[in-house]
């Protein structure tokens, strides 16, 4: 069934403006342009973490009918992580591995853009090696933690220490 019309805006709205008003620690998102459905922003790396004083820059893609269905988190530079794609190259971002994130694992239509964004940023203190989207980083983390913990400390150094939301370097 689709959401009446208008509701969905309603919600993005209402998003949107906790973002702005009441954002959660380490992290800032807003409407990009004039498509109320794309996104942009970025996490802090928390002090607590390998990614200690990285910016990482993401666009936030909403479903026509969200918040019947998960949005689309894409982060702009690459990150050493079980659960965040980080081979190869991709134009279009690099993809979040989480429950939450998946229609029909752990997405709620109760999850607002504030909330997904703290869960995602909780991956950076606690990941999930047994569903990883990079099979080598999860073994690496699971087995060799300093290995993976140095790894992770050079790429936030590389791609994230002097980044802005937009992606570019400041």
């Amino acid at each position: 069934m689709a959401a009446p019309k208008g509701r969905g805006s309603t919600r993005i709205y209402k998003d949107a403006s906790t973002m702005q008003n009441d954002p959660p620690p380490g992290c800032a998102a807003r409407i990009e342009g004039e498509d109320m459905h794309q996104w942009v922003g970025h996490i802090d790396g928390p002090d607590d973490s390998v990614y200690a004083g990285g910016n990482f820059p993401f666009t936030l893609t909403l479903p026509p009918n969200y918040p019947y269905e998960p949005p689309h988190i894409r982060f702009q530079t690459k990150i050493y992580h079980p659960n965040i794609k980080s081979t190869g190259e991709h134009k279009h971002g690099f993809g979040v591995c989480i429950d939450i994130l998946q229609k029909n694992k752990g997405w709620s239509p109760m999850f607002t853009v504030d909330r997904i964004l703290l869960c995602v940023r909780s991956l950076f203190t606690d990941p999930n090696p047994d569903h990883p989207l990079e099979q080598e980083i999860a073994r690496e983390y699971k087995t060799n933690r300093a290995k993976f913990d140095r790894k992770a400390k050079e790429y936030t150094q590389k791609y994230a220490i002097g980044k802005i939301a937009n992606g570019k370097s400041s």
